[in-house]
């Protein structure tokens, strides 16, 4: 497979660091921002001539910043999956999302079709959350989740949610994580079909060597599909205090076509396809008791990775959902695009169909004078000047509630910059533009242990750049710099999805 020009901070990793590296702190780091972030992502494509084409099928990499008494130590490790050693000592890929390869056999396809727990979907190079607050997993879009240790970053504990719930043949990376510890996410049943949410159960986790998690997922309710031989793609769903809402998007699965790819040899991207005219199904599911809302509500055609909060509220005596997104165009999206060689390129870079805009979605509740059997819901943006993606908010205080700013990581167009909108007025905005040659990742809200203010505190933003990859601290107000830690020569990152921010008391129960 040729190689082509590409953005040079959209490194490949060989190796992992083989020890923790200090940091040279700039500015005036807070004396309470105390904890460690964690982030993960894709850290290594490329094998010798070979190399994944696309940016999701990277081999994950986790990295932690320890920040403790003004100092700053950063660690990554390329974590040791068997689809990692299988590619190496196999000396060919393992793609899902990138073109097949060419390399592979039919027999060997036909076993990974018909063996679920396939060794090369324990690639979790998505998220990193917390569980219980006492115990680190690494996610992805398969069956797996990898169980850190949140000192080496090895990987101490290989999970399948397809073994421990039968009905559910996948999870995702975003669980909403509730007060308790305790989980509430969502996987592809396959029997029905239908998109099935589970809650995994943190309160009576008391022995933190436990070793299963999974086991204590109960499922919620199971939403079948709208489509015949077809599931929409999901990566995220919005929870409001008393419903989950998932959004039945335009980018769909094909069943069929997943199940000829292996003899057509064809990759999993292969088999999704973009439909710009299929109306976006928004269902509700009742948190409490797992009832699905009969009434059919539906909006404009969309894709969305991410939501960003969502909250009843009552308006003239009429209760309402406020359901917000980072969405993208439906006529011109297309996940094959996002090619690990295009990232952060011109070939990528400016394009309409990646240029994300938070918008909103409104979810009427009271309906008794509605006749028809699906209701329309309103779809605005929250701003029409920011490109929007990764978003963040003041998650531990606001999630589920109503709120006013969101913040994220403008990555699709020049220059790269974090964002900030206010999404009561959409006149309040706020952005941190960064030079050419240097890539920010998803900001992570920090918040002042005395908050004045909904947005009083720290944005923590992993950068890589030409010269030193650095911690940016931001002032999450107006975006001003107020320290960055810069790391020295030999350590270098590389590219991140998603993480998190352990503060003090939850980096102790981890470690």
């Amino acid at each position: 497979m040729n190689k082509m020009a590409k953005n040079e901070l959209m490194r490949s990793l060989l190796k992992s660091l083989d020890a923790p590296v200090e940091a040279k702190v700039h500015g005036n780091l807070p004396e309470w921002v105390s904890g460690t972030l964690f982030r993960n992502g894709p850290g290594r494509f490329e094998y010798d001539d070979k190399f994944y084409e696309h940016l999701f099928d990277g081999q994950a990499c986790v990295h932690k910043f320890e920040i403790k008494n003004g100092k700053v130590f950063y660690f990554n490790k390329l974590l040791e999956t068997k689809s990692l050693s299988k590619t190496i000592n196999d000396k060919r890929l393992y793609p899902l999302m990138s073109p097949a390869d060419v390399s592979s056999t039919l027999f060997g396809r036909l076993k990974t079709f018909f063996n679920p727990t396939n060794d090369i979907m324990d690639n979790t190079n998505v998220n990193i959350v917390p569980f219980a607050h006492q115990q680190l997993y690494a996610l992805t879009e398969t069956h797996y989740v990898m169980k850190i240790d949140p000192k080496t970053l090895d990987i101490t504990k290989r999970l399948s949610v397809a073994k421990c719930i039968p009905s559910s043949k996948t999870i995702i990376a975003h669980p909403h994580t509730e007060a308790d510890g305790s989980w509430i996410d969502m996987g592809m049943n396959t029997s029905v079909p239908g998109y099935e949410f589970v809650r995994y159960d943190g309160t009576g986790l008391k022995d933190p060597s436990l070793d299963n998690i999974l086991q204590n997922g109960k499922v919620i309710n199971c939403i079948p599909s709208s489509h015949s031989y077809t599931m929409s793609y999901f990566h995220s769903f919005g929870l409001s205090q008393n419903y989950i809402i998932f959004l039945e998007q335009a980018l769909k699965l094909s069943f069929l076509s997943y199940a000829s790819s292996f003899v057509l040899n064809k990759s999993y991207g292969d088999c999704m396809y973009m439909d710009p005219t299929w109306n976006t199904k928004i269902h509700l599911i009742n948190r409490t008791t797992g009832e699905i809302v009969a009434k059919k509500f539906h909006t404009d055609p969309l894709f969305v990775f991410h939501h960003i909060n969502a909250y009843e509220k009552e308006i003239d005596g009429k209760t309402e959902i406020v359901v917000d997104i980072c969405a993208y165009d439906a006529n011109h999206f297309d996940i094959k695009k996002l090619k690990y060689q295009d990232m952060f390129t011109d070939r990528l870079m400016g394009q309409p169909g990646f240029k994300p805009m938070a918008r909103r979605i409104i979810v009427p509740l009271d309906l008794s004078s509605v006749n028809s059997e699906s209701v329309y819901c309103k779809i605005k943006d929250l701003n029409s000047n920011l490109s929007l993606e990764l978003p963040n908010i003041n998650y531990s205080k606001l999630n589920t509630l109503p709120y006013k700013y969101v913040y994220g990581a403008n990555i699709y167009q020049n220059p790269l910059s974090i964002v900030k909108i206010n999404v009561e007025n959409d006149a309040e905005q706020w952005e941190f533009k960064f030079e050419k040659g240097e890539i920010p990742t998803e900001p992570v809200f920090i918040e002042n242990p005395n908050p004045q203010s909904e947005d009083d505190g720290v944005l923590l933003v992993m950068c890589l750049a030409t010269d030193n990859d650095y911690l940016l601290i931001l002032d999450s107000k107006d975006l001003t710099e107020i320290a960055r830690a810069v790391l020295p020569d030999e350590a270098k990152g590389s590219f991140t999805f998603h993480g998190f921010f352990a503060d003090a008391v939850v980096d102790k129960a981890l470690n």
